[in-house]
């Protein structure tokens, strides 16, 4: 169940809470930002378009430094 999402659309992360675990996405757009927030059911949303699987996933960042970014830093 998607808790909470926070976009820094400057460096196109975002963060997303689900239950009580954030999970850090890079290089995602403001559309599928968006499009997640405005979604009827946010976690089949989240689900189908974002979550990571396998290697990191179309915006995993394990490797890049995401809080940082949010909080105004540099990568």
């Amino acid at each position: 169940m998607v808790k909470r999402v926070c976009y820094n659309a400057d460096h196109s992360y975002m963060l997303v809470r689900l239950k009580q675990t954030w999970y850090h996405y890079c290089e995602i757009v403001q559309g599928t930002v968006s499009a997640l927030v405005a979604a009827e059911s946010k976690g089949r949303f989240y689900d189908s378009r974002i979550k990571v699987s396998g290697a990191g996933g179309k915006f995993g960042c394990r490797d890049r430094v995401g809080a940082a970014i949010l909080a105004g830093g540099q990568a």
